[in-house]
């Protein structure tokens, strides 16, 4: 029954994080209608976490990003999920430690790896000559990935100090010379 509520909890979370994406964020003007929540939060998840969470919410949130989008279905999911692999491979072959930083580059590259899947599988529609050519690579084009990129950058780094004020599972751990464990190794 508690693993039926928490599974209930994450649906209704995931549900909330794409209705405040496609209800609210994409209605805005330019800055603001690129803030993207589930990518952010799938990345974060991740890291922090671990990777079952981050493929759990990048399933269902674009599953129900699919729904609203005008990319071909299973687009936004597709890329969530490569996201999401690729970069648990990055994190845990170089970004050893879960600080801002890796957090913030991670995020930029999740980001190019989620719009370069997508943009590639809206063009399975067009090479079959069953869809028509929903974006061109212009300068609005770039302008917009540079926003959007920013954004998450922003989502994420904004989770990262949230979470850092309230709990201590982010915090750097330093090893002292008093701590009595270590202090009786190095005493001899």
């Amino acid at each position: 029954m508690k693993k039926f509520l928490k599974i209930l909890l994450h649906l209704f979370l995931v549900f909330l994080a794409v209705t405040i994406e496609v209800g609210v964020f994409k209605k805005m003007v330019f800055p603001f209608n690129q803030v993207t929540i589930i990518l952010p939060v799938v990345i974060y998840l991740m890291v922090v976490f671990n990777l079952n969470y981050g493929l759990w919410w990048a399933v269902a949130g674009g599953f129900l990003l699919d729904l609203f989008s005008v990319f071909p279905f299973g687009s936004s999911a597709v890329g969530l999920v490569v996201a999401v692999a690729a970069m648990h491979k990055l994190f845990i072959r170089f970004f050893t430690n879960r600080s801002l930083y890796s957090l913030m580059f991670l995020t930029m590259l999740g980001t190019l790896i989620y719009k370069c899947v997508t943009i590639c599988l809206s063009f399975i529609p067009i090479i079959l000559g069953e869809g028509m050519r929903l974006f061109y690579f212009n300068l609005y084009f770039f302008k917009n990935f540079l926003a959007l990129t920013i954004a998450n950058i922003f989502v994420v780094s904004l989770m990262f100090f949230i979470t850092n004020l309230l709990s201590k599972r982010l915090k750097p751990v330093y090893v002292s010379i008093r701590n009595p464990i270590t202090y009786n190794r190095f005493k001899n």
